[in-house]
């Protein structure tokens, strides 16, 4: 029992039973613990009825054991049954109902059982603060960390680097920065994993600047190595190449270089940092790279528009045996498209076909916005026809794809069938279909699809769709509409409305609203200079 091994102690157990040999709670109990599973929850019962018959229950140990072992299997019923029908209980009696409340998520019953305890007389010991601390979750749980925190220390107990650890835990991902730096630093005994708890709650909050300073501070300590899981904290929250760097260092005298997780974030945070170059470097000293491994790199390129050199290293990564999983080929898409690389994203599009995954809503969407954004509107009708069911984004792609491409109406009429088909519209939608209206010139339309966004939808119009519908009155010639619009606005129109007003009064002629807009220009950007010579320019015409 005690290695695991089920069966043997089963069958041993049987040829005791036949040969008359009445068990003892140091038989049965090794037993119920190999019962703490759902699968062997009918042979836990028999074991439990066996051991009530021969009233061995009353033995406490015995009676947590069945506790424990109904937690695991995952019937809290029985568990909470057994506990209330319990003679007797001490603290290990009280650890485990608190700990299957705790287990249970039933935060609560958890805490009521834990307060429970000590107006009984059992005090918390290391195990009930552990149980405690891993239930907390909600919007009181960072007070009721604190209160564990402090009632801890009150306690006298001491504070084992298990105990602060899940304290550090609790506090940082409930939101205190601040109370989980207050229990770091009351910590007196701190192993790799409190610093790296501390350090990873700065690089989650976003603060890489205070995880660098705990990270030097530790090394500066010299009795702690840092980890792999340490490497990893500090370079998600990386966006400084000299931290990068220094990091990278690091890495490399740890002897972690080969490490695919820690190669993989240290790519990203090259890639953060603006240094694609330095996430080749990176990359080039993994000896056995994984396709995570490669799409990361890819990403780093892509990330800053070097899309050659992207399609290099996905060309490179298929040529070396490696299968591209969907993240892949989701992002050599998006480089396809972004470049109009429509050659390479065909056969993209037919790898993907030939390599049997099945294509999620994602992958869909992102096949169907490479041939919009390549301009090939027939296999972009294609695709979009044979997706199931399409989504928002998978419509929008479509709308704009025909918008972009001199097809105005025909994208006026897929906003329409998209409505139809149920399909609520979002803020995207509403600029992409008024930006297809603007630049089909289709004035009614526009400011009809501008209302229903406004009085039917129940949107509050933003800077980007007034920015659509001012252009729009502009180019048609209803400067005084435009003028109308900006004017009643419910906040002030930026810089870049008034200059598309500015061009439109220009396109028009319009000299006496042309020095308007330019005033206002320069009222929000003194040193804008493309306002004087657009307004030059209509002095002149």
């Amino acid at each position: 029992a005690q290695i695991g091994d089920s069966r043997s102690a089963f069958h041993l157990f049987r040829r005791i039973l036949l040969q008359g040999v009445p068990p003892s709670s140091h038989i049965l109990v090794p037993l119920l613990k190999l019962c703490s599973t759902a699968v062997f929850l009918a042979v836990g019962r028999t074991i439990h009825a066996m051991v009530a018959e021969r009233g061995l229950d009353r033995e406490i140990f015995v009676g947590n054991t069945i506790i424990t072992m109904y937690r695991k299997c995952g019937t809290m019923a029985d568990a909470i049954d057994y506990f209330r029908a319990m003679p007797q209980r001490n603290t290990i009696s009280w650890n485990a109902i608190v700990t299957a409340f705790a287990e249970n998520g039933d935060r609560e019953e958890a805490m009521d059982s834990f307060h429970r305890m000590q107006h009984e007389g059992f005090l918390p010991n290391r195990v009930t603060f552990l149980a405690m601390l891993g239930s907390l979750s909600g919007k009181n749980a960072l007070i009721q960390a604190t209160r564990l925190h402090d009632l801890l220390l009150a306690s006298g107990i001491a504070v084992e680097p298990s105990v602060a650890n899940a304290i550090l835990n609790a506090c940082s991902k409930n939101g205190g920065l601040i109370a989980a730096r207050r229990a770091f630093d009351r910590t007196l005994h701190r192993d790799i994993i409190t610093w790296t708890t501390m350090i990873d709650a700065y690089s989650e909050s976003g603060i890489s600047s205070a995880a660098f300073q705990l990270f030097r501070l530790m090394l500066h300590d010299g009795h702690l190595v840092p980890n792999k899981i340490t490497f990893v904290a500090l370079l998600k929250g990386c966006s400084i190449l000299p931290e990068a760097r220094f990091l990278d260092a690091i890495i490399r005298e740890s002897g972690y270089e080969s490490n695919s997780i820690i190669a993989n974030n240290l790519i990203k945070a090259f890639s953060r940092c603006g240094s694609p170059d330095h996430a080749r470097a990176a990359f080039e000293r993994v000896i056995s790279k994984d396709t995570i491994l490669w799409t990361g790199l890819i990403t780093a390129y892509a990330e800053h528009g070097l899309h050659d050199e992207a399609l290099r290293l996905y060309a490179l990564m298929e040529s070396e045996g490696l299968a591209p999983d969907r993240i892949t080929y989701t992002t050599i898409l998006d480089v396809c498209a972004r470049s109009t690389a429509i050659a390479e994203g065909k056969l993209v599009h037919a790898a993907i076909a030939k390599s049997g995954i099945e294509l999620d809503t994602a992958l869909e969407n992102s096949i169907l916005n490479m041939y919009g954004k390549c301009g090939k509107m027939a296999e972009t009708r294609e695709f979009f026809a044979s997706i199931r069911h399409p989504d928002l984004l998978s419509w929008s792609i479509y709308i704009s794809s025909h918008a972009h491409h001199g097809h105005g109406r025909r994208a006026l009429e897929l906003f329409r069938e998209m409505v139809h088909a149920g399909v609520e519209a979002d803020y995207s939608a509403f600029v992409n279909i008024l930006s297809a209206c603007r630049h089909a010139g289709l004035v009614s339309e526009g400011c009809e699809i501008f209302h229903r966004m406004v009085a039917d939808c129940g949107f509050a119009a933003r800077s980007e769709q007034y920015c659509c519908l001012v252009d729009l009155l502009g180019r048609s010639g209803r400067l005084d509409l435009a003028e109308e619009v900006l004017r009643g606005m419910p906040f002030r129109p930026g810089q870049v409305m008034w200059k598309a007003f500015l061009s439109a009064c220009k396109q028009q002629g319009d000299l006496a609203r042309a020095k308007l807009a330019a005033d206002k220009v320069l009222e929000i950007d003194p040193g804008s200079t493309s306002a004087f010579v657009v307004l030059s320019n209509t002095l002149k015409e």
